[in-house]
């Protein structure tokens, strides 16, 4: 039997707070991990300072550990070999070309009202998680909307721990997750934003 982990964030940074405020819910972030929480996968910012250049990365645990407050919820699901290497082999498209696959901004504006705007190789993070756990056979196919108390109850008869990250995580190095380098100046940001956004639009 193999080990995946689907781990559930309240983070403390604007963005976490405003969509928690919105949402009326405890948590505004989900990811996968398939190597005992050293990485999480998920659709997200890519790096710190610019909230709305987001996509495929490869999350350390220090984006959590930094944060002064953040609370986990890690949710540990066994399945068999070939279950296991279903999900890796899902997620290793994206992580060989990370790039081709953004974020969801127009799903993520349909979220409150329920509805989901599918994109090829376009997510929201918790429309990412529950997509993986679909292909490998965990879950049934994909909802019309997929919303994080969807997914936790959907969850529910798993194995799961609360706690802060501080109490979950363990120090692991940064690895691929460039989230503190500075990504370049507002121009270079704003082009890079409007070719994922051109790259969604684009993609049925």
């Amino acid at each position: 039997m193999k080990e995946i982990y689907v781990v559930f964030s309240g983070t403390d940074l604007k963005t976490g707070r405003f969509i928690r405020r919105i949402t009326n819910q405890k948590y505004n972030h989900a990811c996968i991990s398939t190597d005992g929480l050293k990485t999480l996968c998920s659709f997200s910012r890519l790096y710190l300072d610019h909230p709305m250049l987001a996509g495929f990365v490869e999350e350390s645990p220090n984006r959590y550990l930094m944060m002064d407050k953040a609370w986990v919820k890690v949710v540990k699901i066994e399945v068999d070999n070939n279950t296991y290497a279903a999900v890796c082999q899902y997620i290793r498209r994206m992580q060989l070309r990370p790039n081709e696959y953004v974020y969801n901004y127009l799903s993520c504006a349909g979220y409150p009202v329920g509805k989901r705007i599918r994109r090829d190789k376009a997510y929201t993070c918790v429309e990412f998680v529950r997509d993986t756990l679909v292909c490998a056979g965990v879950l049934p196919s994909s909802a019309s909307c997929v919303k994080i108390p969807t997914l936790q109850a959907e969850l529910r008869g798993y194995k799961t721990i609360e706690g802060t990250a501080k109490e979950i995580f363990k120090n692991a190095d940064w690895g691929s997750d460039d989230y503190l380098k500075d990504f370049g100046g507002r121009i270079t940001v704003a082009r890079e934003v409007y070719r994922r956004l051109w790259h969604m639009l684009l993609n049925y």
